[in-house]
C-alpha cells in the first residue's frame, strides 16, 4: 500500500505547531440559522472542543468556512501573536485586532477591496503587513499607532489613503510601491517622523492638510 499524502490542512497544521510550538486553533463558526451572515467570528470554539477567549488567544488560523470577522472582535488581545486568513474570506470589519500589542505579522487575504478602518491601531509590535493587489483603500486609522513598522509596500491598487491611515508610525521610513495613488488624507502620515522615502507620482491629485 502507498502512504497516504498529507492534505493542505495537514500539512498547515504540522507548520502552524513547528512555527508556534503548539496545536493550531482552528477558529469555526456556529450555523444557528439559515442565515449566511453566521459564518462570523463573535463567539467560537476550538479545534479541540474546548472554548477559548479572545483575550488568551496566541496564534489562531481561521476556518476556511469563515467568511467574516466582526468589528472589534479580537480588540485589546495583547497575547495574539500571529494571525493566519483563509482565501474565502470576505469581511473584516472596524477595529478588528485594534490594540493587539503583541501582533507581528499580517498577509490579509484577496477579495477585501480595502483595509478596514482602525483594524490594526495601536498594535505596537507589527513590523510586518502584506496588502494584497486587490486593495484600493486603506481606511481610516488603519495602521494608526503601530510604532514597530518601518516599511510597507502599497501595490498599483491603492488609491485612497484615508485620514490618519499611518498616523504616528514613529519608525516608518519608507513607502514601497504606491505607484498608483490618487489621494492622501488629513493627518495620513502625520508623526512618522523618520519617513524619509515616499512615492509621489503623477497619479496623485490631492494632498489634505497636516498629510504629512
Amino acid at each position: 500500500l502507498f502512504p497516504k499524502e498529507e492534505s493542505i490542512g495537514d500539512k498547515r497544521k504540522k507548520w502552524f505547531e513547528e512555527y508556534t510550538g503548539q496545536p493550531e486553533i482552528i477558529i469555526s463558526y456556529r450555523k444557528d440559522s439559515d442565515d449566511d451572515n453566521s459564518r462570523a467570528v463573535c463567539g467560537f470554539t476550538c479545534e479541540k472542543g474546548f472554548e477559548c477567549f479572545m483575550d488568551s488567544l496566541k496564534y489562531v488560523a481561521f476556518d476556511d468556512n469563515i467568511r467574516i470577522i466582526m468589528g472589534m472582535a479580537f480588540q485589546g488581545n495583547k497575547a495574539l501573536k500571529k494571525a493566519v486568513f483563509p482565501k474565502t474570506m470576505d469581511y473584516i470589519g472596524m477595529n478588528a485586532f485594534d490594540g493587539c500589542i503583541s501582533l507581528k505579522s499580517v498577509e490579509l487575504p484577496q477579495g477585501l477591496g480595502g483595509v478596514p478602518a482602525s483594524i490594526f491601531r495601536d498594535c505596537k509590535s507589527l513590523e510586518y503587513v502584506y496588502i494584497p493587489d486587490d486593495v484600493e483603500i486603506i481606511g481610516a486609522s488603519a495602521f494608526e499607532g503601530c510604532t514597530s513598522l518601518k516599511s510597507i509596500y502599497l501595490p498599483p491598487s491603492v488609491k485612497y489613503i484615508c485620514r490618519n491611515a499611518f498616523k504616528s508610525c514613529i519608525s516608518l521610513e519608507r513607502i514601497e510601491g504606491g505607484v498608483g495613488i490618487e489621494q492622501i488624507e488629513l493627518c495620513a502620515f502625520l508623526g512618522c517622523e523618520k519617513l524619509t522615502d515616499f512615492p509621489f507620482c503623477s497619479t496623485i491629485e490631492c494632498i489634505e492638510p497636516c498629510a504629512f
